[in-house]
């Protein structure tokens, strides 16, 4: 680890009690939440949202997508053994970038 990153975690661990070292995890447990209790609250914000067709497992593509195109390699980031069950959650979601609408477009399309 970088010293750089060891002083600012150090300095965030005296920001607050570290409570738990998983990023998720019900309130006041220490221990993660389950696979189970991640997918159904994506499923209720999937649903309160109005948005269709898409599974909790967009979410994990969606960065091994990321990832890729930062040069980071994807395949260890998300655990897989072989490169072929990476390639299943990347395939279908690499598309070109394109540069968001500048304000001036925003206004002009309101019109």
């Amino acid at each position: 680890m970088e010293p750089e990153l060891q002083r600012i975690i150090a300095e965030a661990k005296q920001l607050h009690k570290v409570m738990c070292l998983y990023l998720f995890h019900p309130h006041g447990k220490r221990t993660p939440f389950s696979y189970r209790g991640i997918r159904d609250a994506y499923e209720r914000a999937r649903v309160k949202s109005e948005v269709e067709d898409t599974t909790i497992h967009d979410i994990r593509a969606k960065s091994l997508t990321d990832a890729r195109r930062a040069c980071i390699d994807a395949q260890v980031m998300a655990g897989h053994v072989s490169p072929a069950m990476t390639e299943r959650y990347i395939r279908l979601r690499e598309t070109d970038n394109v540069a968001d609408p500048s304000l001036r477009q925003l206004l002009d399309n309101r019109q």
